[in-house]
């Protein structure tokens, strides 16, 4: 943990300000510690160099989803050069001038490599919050830039003051048991005029995932022993991949082919990639399909201004707005 972190931590249970206990007070990273609450004098561990705030939530169902996802974030670590221009696509309409100068958090960062580029922006600070063991990655990366800090959090119950200019999720609240909840959390973390932008699965344009692959992860595969996941995840990547290549590459001729948007953009990575992406919907226990009128009514009850919703690859919904003054 890097001491300017502390100016945007606060005790999760009462929202008092927390106090730095270092075992090595004048390092530029802490590797063990805690933070005390001044209110309520709770003490959260700092543990290789991460704060510690997360337990494990309380449902089975939940409780597995973050495992899962905290072994999928080590396994399939890479960082991809296309991931650049993927974060970009995910994060429209902001470019990388509303990162420039910002206090950014990157809530569910997962294995950081969307907190890595939103840092590479000229963000002043990014903080990226997961409550998975997929911070002990994401942390590795944070080592190796002075502008990055990782915590460790559940994200209905964030550490955190209302210090942000901006607060991005990708792919993560339609994860949680109640991802309006989730939308609700990071609000409170934004300062006046700060901006939220979300990215979550769309039930329109996803009818035929819905109906085929969706029961066979809720009754099958998100119960599998995670290897064994990955060797079938694996099987059905090799065959999905080779028709991304020889079909969806060929763009004039994609744009007939079903499922196009996304199968043309999934085309452009490589085969590691579209591996990680089928163990994803098969693994998860979680996974919520949100309609556009029922993202859009998220932002209406939360009375945010500039209210943007945008469609992704014809299966997903971007939206953005801002906490009015």
């Amino acid at each position: 943990m890097k001491p300017s972190l502390l100016a945007l931590l606060a005790c999760p249970d009462c929202g008092g300000g927390l106090a730095l206990r270092a075992d090595t007070p004048e390092a530029a990273e802490i590797e063990t510690g805690g933070l005390v609450c001044g209110g309520c004098r709770r003490e959260f561990p700092i543990v290789a160099g991460i704060p510690r705030f997360g337990a494990p939530p309380e449902a089975a169902i939940a409780r597995a989803t973050v495992e899962r996802f905290g072994w999928q974030w080590q396994e399939f670590k890479e960082r991809l050069a296309e991931y650049k221009d993927a974060f970009l696509d995910w994060v429209k309409p902001l470019g990388e001038a509303d990162f420039k100068g910002a206090v950014v958090l990157d809530a569910g960062c997962g294995m950081g490599r969307f907190t890595e580029i939103a840092a590479s922006f000229g963000a002043q600070a990014v903080v990226g919050v997961d409550l998975s063991e997929s911070v002990e990655v994401a942390q590795q990366m944070a080592r190796e830039r002075g502008n990055v800090h990782v915590v460790q959090a559940d994200l209905l119950r964030l550490p955190l003051r209302p210090a942000f200019d901006l607060v991005y999720t990708l792919g993560v609240l339609h994860h949680l048991p109640d991802g309006e909840a989730g939308f609700g959390s990071l609000l409170r973390c934004l300062k006046p005029r700060g901006r939220v932008h979300i990215w979550v699965y769309g039930r329109e344009g996803n009818e035929w995932l819905l109906r085929f692959v969706d029961p066979v992860r809720r009754g099958l595969t998100s119960r599998l022993p995670l290897p064994v996941l990955r060797f079938l995840a694996w099987l059905i990547a090799l065959p999905l991949h080779a028709a991304l290549v020889f079909l969806y590459r060929r763009k004039g001729f994609a744009r007939h082919l079903p499922y196009a948007p996304y199968f043309t953009w999934l085309a452009g990575f490589p085969l590691r990639h579209t591996h990680q992406v089928v163990f994803d919907h098969l693994g998860a226990p979680i996974a919520h399909y949100y309609r556009r009128e029922e993202v859009a009514a998220w932002f209406e009850r939360a009375r945010l201004a500039d209210v943007l919703i945008t469609p992704r690859n014809a299966n997903s919904w971007r939206g953005t707005a801002r906490v009015p003054a």
